[in-house]
């Protein structure tokens, strides 16, 4: 278990299945806590690059109501996540040492992030609209082995209502 997350107990989490991408986890959601200030520093972080290639002041997204700070668990026997792009401006994802993640290229393949406890940033739909693409991505686990990630995914202040109808999970 990666350290960030030893002060949560697995007891806590939520059962969680989307049956548009067949994913099957637990999921914690978190408002508080050493975790929740860590990715909101990576968010802070994000934010200024994001406004620096863009050229546009996006601070009145930063941790907004809207947005998804969680931790996700996939046990031991199961825990797929289907391709899938996120919605939201960026999904920044604290890996553990699982290889697993995948993600699509424009010359159709798969490939596996180099991802492996490490941090990454990945642009999400609400990007679009500043003319960049959104990042399609999937996890394949094999059975017998655990994950756990880290996510704070940045939504678009006062987008609830589009929000709710594309995850209603919220």
């Amino acid at each position: 278990m990666p350290f960030y997350l030893k002060e949560y107990k697995i007891e806590d989490y939520e059962n969680l299945h989307l049956e548009a991408t067949n994913w099957k986890c637990q999921i914690k959601k978190l408002t508080e806590g050493k975790l929740f200030d860590l990715l909101c520093t990576y968010e802070k972080l994000a934010h200024k690059i994001y406004q620096d290639i863009l050229d546009v002041d996006l601070s009145e997204h930063f941790n907004c109501p809207e947005s998804l700070t969680s931790i996700i668990y996939y046990n031991k026997d199961e825990g797929y996540h289907g391709e899938h792009t996120d919605y939201g401006l960026f999904n920044i994802v604290l890996n553990d040492d699982s290889e697993n993640c995948m993600y699509y290229e424009d010359n159709g393949e798969w490939k596996l992030f180099d991802a492996k406890n490490k941090m990454i940033i990945m642009n999400g739909d609400a990007v679009r609209e500043y003319g960049l693409k959104a990042v399609k991505h999937k996890v394949e686990k094999p059975a017998g082995f655990e994950r756990y990630i880290a996510t704070k995914i940045c939504y678009p202040r006062n987008k609830k209502e589009e929000l709710e109808s594309k995850v209603n999970w919220l």
